[in-house]
């Protein structure tokens, strides 16, 4: 076989260096068309005729199918043997794949190895010790209870594990349905049964010997079947009348305070309390007020008592007083509290501090929590204090 030839105005290097192919040609530019020639059309026909003739088959001009026919024959022939040969390949590109689906196929890995791959990924590895799954292997879930030699799913594990647990734990409480539960019910001692046995001798070996077997038990119990029954009435009519909350000696003991000295702590308590009729010889502590039908204790009155001072009360209300500096006419000063309001200032009044019947106009008005602003507002009074009283909280 040959390519078309360099006479033939070939489109240069179409295939590949050297590997020339036809054109249609540019009539507007002048080039011509790429023409076959005889000598190629002489190279096509001996081409494929020698594949024909090879087959054992006569050329014949009036049959267009005996190249396929010879390409079959020669394929059937039994001397047409050996290996068919591929590159490697790999998961994304198989040696042998299908059109339109190149990421599936076989392709070969390693010498000794053949791998099949599907979308890219390498699924199923043949070695010569077996066939390895590289993914999770799928199969139908088998019915329950199938017993041959088909493929178990996890499905079908899950439940042959669970039905098989079930038919072991039976009707048994939840708090001894595992091996586990039953173990710890044991106190985890593998010689449970012997431990038993040695405390019930310890037992039986501590009671009198007129009380160490059932039958001198209930006759101790004088045979009465409804034993605790009997005795429940006895106290009943021992209780009486006394309130459910006390009827027995738990709840009595509860009641006060599980104390074993509880009258001597009864005692000392109110040995520290007021006499309701008033006796001024006992002291008594009382805690600070909180709520308003309480008691209030001295100590939650405080203050300073003096020229600047102030009271607090128990709800947090303060009363503060005091005299300011000499304030010129037309001056002002500001005045700070003996001690801070914590919130809120309610009011503020103010007079003249002489000793003149001058007059004297003085204004006041609070600027914080903890300072206000007196004014002499007359420009020609004469200088004077003020004597101030603020309440707030």
């Amino acid at each position: 076989m040959r390519r078309v030839g360099d006479n033939r105005n070939p489109v240069r290097d179409k295939f590949g260096p050297g590997r020339h192919g036809f054109g249609p040609g540019d009539p507007q530019t002048g080039h011509p068309a790429t023409t076959p020639g005889y000598e190629w059309f002489d190279a096509l026909q001996e081409e494929v005729a020698a594949v024909i003739e090879a087959a054992g088959i006569a050329l014949d001009p009036s049959k267009n199918n005996q190249l396929s026919q010879a390409i079959l024959k020669l394929l059937s022939n039994p001397a047409f043997s050996g290996p068919v040969r591929f590159s490697n390949g790999s998961a994304a590109a198989p040696s042998l794949t299908f059109s339109g689906d190149e990421g599936t196929g076989i392709f070969h890995p390693l010498n000794g190895l053949l791998s099949i791959a599907c979308n890219g990924l390498e699924i199923v590895k043949a070695t010569p010790s077996g066939m390895e799954l590289m993914l999770s292997p799928i199969c139908p879930t088998a019915a329950p209870g199938t017993n041959n030699l088909s493929i178990a799913n996890t499905v079908y594990v899950n439940i042959a594990i669970a039905a098989a647990i079930s038919a072991i734990v039976g009707g048994a409480p939840n708090g001894l349905n595992t091996l586990q539960k039953l173990a710890a019910s044991l106190n985890n001692d593998p010689s449970y049964a012997a431990t038993v046995n040695t405390a019930l001798n310890n037992i039986i070996g501590a009671v009198p010997a007129n009380m160490n077997s059932l039958q001198k038990l209930a006759a101790s119990l004088n045979n009465d079947p409804n034993y605790a029954a009997t005795v429940n009435a006895a106290l009943s009519n021992i209780i009486g009348a006394v309130p459910v909350s006390l009827n027995s000696l738990q709840k009595l003991a509860s009641a006060v305070g599980n104390d074993p000295n509880h009258a001597v702590a009864v005692n000392n308590a109110l040995a520290g309390k007021a006499n309701v009729n008033g006796n001024n010889s006992v002291p008594f502590n009382v805690a600070n007020a909180s709520l308003a039908d309480h008691a209030v204790a001295l100590g939650q009155f405080f203050g300073v008592f003096a020229q600047n001072g102030y009271r607090k009360l128990p709800d947090g209300t303060m009363i503060q007083w005091g005299i300011t500096p000499i304030i010129t006419g037309g001056n002002y000063l500001d005045i700070s509290y003996p001690i801070a309001f914590s919130s809120t200032v309610y009011s503020i009044v103010v007079t003249p501090y002489i000793n003149t019947n001058n007059t004297i106009s003085l204004n006041v008005y609070g600027t914080s929590a903890s300072q206000f602003r007196i004014t002499n507002n007359v420009v020609a009074a004469a200088p004077c204090s003020g004597s101030w009283i603020a309440i707030g909280k």
